[in-house]
């Protein structure tokens, strides 16, 4: 297996990638998996099988450390809300691929242990959640919004305002999830057949743009 490497200005050596990614999925593990009260530099160094100058080598500081981790979780929230708007098919059939992403990604653990973390990280850490967002939740939006409006102009539905459109189906598929999370209420088992929850939203939601 090849290992790529880069050069640091401050060491002036080869650091190894594979470390960095064990370091980086260590503090993942620990933030997200056990909380953060239980989050430390020599908990990660243990885990990821190095020593805490070599985490230091790379993040110079706990925050950092911790920054980078909560935005690895959030491009795991970007892949479950991606959006192809080249995907084929009916809207029907697009918007519950779409929705059943979303509905089992809000529902898992790895999205609750983000939604309680990221209120400890935004009050604690430099972390910018707003760009998170950005990249998350908003992005998908456009792309929803650009699916509808390419949908609307073949199939018999009118999306007078697709950005706010594509922000109401997404509404309607999380309902009280979100706040729940927050308030750590189990949603686990909320819904027990995601498919056909679903397939009732995208039916609700295209019946009222419905021409």
């Amino acid at each position: 297996q090849q290992v790529y490497c880069k050069m640091t200005k401050n060491l002036g050596r080869p650091v190894d990638l594979a470390k960095e990614k064990s370091i980086l999925n260590a503090a993942h593990s620990i933030w997200f998996g056990e909380g953060p009260e239980h989050f430390s530099m020599e908990k990660v160094a243990r885990l990821a099988g190095v020593s805490k100058v070599t985490i230091y080598a790379k993040f110079a500081t706990k925050d950092k450390l911790i920054q980078e981790a909560v935005i690895l979780q959030s491009d795991f929230m970007t892949e479950a809300l991606d959006v192809d708007d080249n995907e084929q098919g009916t809207l029907a059939e697009v918007l519950t691929n779409f929705g059943t992403k979303l509905v089992n990604f809000i529902h898992s653990d790895a999205n609750t242990a983000f939604m309680k973390s990221s209120s400890v990280s935004a009050s604690n850490l430099k972390i910018e959640l707003e760009k998170i967002y950005e990249n998350g939740p908003a992005k998908a939006n456009r792309k929803l919004a650009a699916l509808l409006d390419k949908k609307q102009k073949t199939e018999k539905y009118e999306f007078p305002d697709p950005i706010s459109d594509a922000e109401m189906f997404i509404g309607m598929l999380l309902g009280l999830s979100a706040i729940k999370s927050i308030h750590n209420i189990d949603i686990k088992d909320d819904i027990p057949d995601v498919k056909k929850f679903v397939e009732k939203k995208v039916g609700q939601f295209l019946k009222i743009h419905s021409l």
